[in-house]
């Protein structure tokens, strides 16, 4: 009710829309407001750059409104190959200190493979974190030993091995803006933690050089 009747509405998965739209080619236009930004935060990132490229004409726009980092997001969509040309503009937003910018990627390339853009991009985020914005850096390292140090004086009882439970390690080592950007929730924080260390995810606690080593290895 109330929707344009000239307008029709489909649900696909932009990562793979083969099943609603099996063949490619189909659009001018395809506008994305943040996808990007979100699916960056989970491994499928590059099976959406790919799809888009497949859903459209020659010539046609991928249209990316996104809050990352310009330098970052100029540098995954340098693609191997080509694939898009791509120019950028700032979006003016008023009465915010958030940035906003504008890509569009026009198409043309005549295919594109996703193993290869996915480990491209794989690459780049990898270099990203490591070169531009490292989580550990030495003024974050020093920030963090001092609220690892303040959450250990707030315990009633002083832990023998200065360790933290994993729930306060989480909401130490990252702040609340951070966890709310990317997502990072305690259950993913868990897995991460698993994937460092087995001993540490049983015993359930980490002490500050524990700690320190999660980041420098899993950033």
């Amino acid at each position: 009710a109330g929707l344009e009747p000239d307008i029709r509405w489909i649900v696909a998965d932009m990562t793979d829309a083969s099943g609603v739209f099996p063949d490619g080619g189909l659009f001018d236009v395809a506008i994305d407001k943040g996808t990007l930004d979100a699916l960056l935060c989970t491994d499928q990132g590059s099976e959406l750059v790919c799809e888009m490229f497949r859903l459209l004409s020659p010539g046609g726009t991928y249209l990316i409104i996104s809050f990352r980092p310009k330098d970052f997001i100029l540098k995954l969509l340098d693609l191997p190959g080509s694939p898009f040309q791509v120019t950028v503009e700032r979006i003016p937003l008023q009465d915010s200190k958030i940035i906003a910018h504008a890509y569009y990627c026009r198409k043309v390339g005549d295919s594109i493979d996703l193993q290869t853009i996915k480990a491209y991009q794989d690459e780049s985020i990898e270099w990203w974190h490591r070169e531009q914005q490292p989580l550990l850096t030495p003024r974050r390292e020093k920030a963090i030993k001092a609220r690892f140090q303040s959450k250990l004086d707030s315990y009633d009882r002083l832990d023998p091995e200065g360790k933290l439970s994993l729930e306060d390690c989480h909401i130490t080592l990252f702040e609340e803006e951070e966890r709310d950007e990317y997502g990072y929730d305690l259950a993913s924080f868990m897995l991460d933690v698993e994937a460092f260390s087995i001993d540490v995810a049983t015993a359930k606690r980490m002490d500050i050089v524990q700690a320190l080593q999660f980041l420098a290895e899993m950033q």
